[in-house]
């Protein structure tokens, strides 16, 4: 019915190089803009530390505690129980509720801000390399 998404684009949390940082950050931004699913939330954020966290739903939780960039799903968490997912559900909309409260825009507008955020990074970055 939807996805929620927090994410940090920042370049300083891609390991690889600076083509396949922003061919990634162009991607997701036209995913961001195209995507038919009218649910569809998404907020930057500067993490603090850094970690992966997929929720499928009521029914499946993955979390990896990454302690650097680009480790992926080292040390990860899996489970299936029902009230561990519920709780961090919760915790997770909470904490979409704080950054879009943050950044005074509502959840709907949540899509339009980062697609802004994303334009921004990729256009500063432009402007870089052509200096």
């Amino acid at each position: 019915y939807g996805c929620r998404l927090i994410i940090d684009p920042k370049r300083e949390r891609f390991t690889g190089p600076d083509v396949a940082w922003t061919a990634r950050l162009r991607v997701l931004r036209d995913f961001i803009a195209d995507m038919t699913v009218k649910n569809l939330e998404v907020m930057p954020i500067n993490i603090e530390e850094p970690h992966n966290l997929v929720i499928v739903g009521d029914r499946f939780l993955a979390e990896a505690d990454s302690r650097l960039a680009g480790q992926g799903y080292l040390r990860t968490l899996f489970t299936w129980h029902a009230p561990t997912i519920l709780d961090r559900v919760l915790l997770f909309d909470e904490e979409f509720a704080d950054l879009c409260s943050a950044q005074k825009i509502r959840p709907k507008e949540s899509r339009e801000h980062t697609r802004q955020v994303l334009d921004n990074l990729l256009d500063s970055y432009s402007a870089k390399q052509t200096r």
